[in-house]
């Protein structure tokens, strides 16, 4: 199961894949953002290129 992680005070180290649901504003470690471990993102990252190059292919 990919753990989806909320809660900055679980974080260790600096390991970690931030989804900042905003702008990027020149900071790291947002209150607003989750945040996955490497390891878990890399089962998601299949479907998030998938989807980039089927949205990259429809806009030609």
């Amino acid at each position: 199961m990919i753990e989806i992680i909320y809660d900055l005070s679980v974080l260790e180290g600096s390991c970690y894949i931030e989804i900042l649901p905003d702008i990027y504003k020149g900071e790291c470690w947002n209150s607003s953002s989750i945040f996955f471990t490497e390891d878990n993102f890399g089962y998601i990252l299949p479907a998030i290129a998938t989807r980039s190059l089927i949205t990259l292919l429809s806009m030609k």
